[in-house]
């Protein structure tokens, strides 16, 4: 008796339950991978809470701007003629702005640390992730992520960063000029290229 199942018929069926095996295995590696996703956020979000505890964060970043506004003024006092009371108006400028700053930063902390713990997420795989968490969870990793912006007050990187600022500062009047220059150029040529109305 010849088999009621003919090799093409038999490639038929196993096609056939191959398709429909296709939708399931996508579907389990997108669940896979959305798994692996949400770990991952959870971990990074673990790390940034670890190391900018929220009752500290608002000190944190204040800190790393303070010490940004203090080589800032010094920067910019070297712009300026000797004279005293030019220097108190940059002073006084310097801390308003300063303060206007905080309040805007201090709205915005919640969502730069969503936006820090989206960013290890993309960047670390859940191995490094891991491995980041368990250093945080250290005193030693608790204390070398709250101390880093610390790093911007210390000499060496404050006499270096100093000196960036400086020749950033007294090269910017002439970068400006430049800017000015090729704007007014362009804008020029186009009343030029313009034609009449009749």
């Amino acid at each position: 008796m010849r088999s009621l199942f003919r090799p093409h018929m038999v490639a038929a069926v196993l096609a056939v339950a191959a398709l429909n095996l296709i939708p399931h295995q996508a579907y389990a590696q997108d669940a896979g991978a959305d798994a692996i996703a949400q770990e991952k956020r959870a971990i990074a979000r673990q790390i940034v809470e670890r190391g900018y505890p929220v009752d500290r964060r608002e000190a944190l970043f204040f800190g790393t701007m303070d010490e940004t506004m203090l080589q800032m003024r010094e920067s910019m006092k070297g712009q300026l003629p000797e004279d005293e009371g030019a220097q108190q108006i940059l002073d006084n400028w310097l801390d308003e702005w300063a303060g206007e700053a905080k309040g805007v930063l201090s709205t915005h902390i919640p969502n730069l640390m969503e936006a820090q713990a989206e960013g290890y997420a993309l960047l670390f795989d859940l191995a490094e992730l891991r491995e980041i968490n368990a250093f945080v969870g250290t005193p030693a990793g608790q204390k070398f992520v709250e101390l880093t912006p610390a790093i911007m007050a210390t000499p060496a990187f404050k006499q270096a960063n100093q000196a960036y600022m400086e020749e950033v500062l007294s090269a910017l009047p002439g970068a400006q000029a430049r800017l000015k220059e090729r704007l007014l150029e362009y804008f020029s040529n186009q009343v030029e290229s313009e034609p009449l109305e009749s």
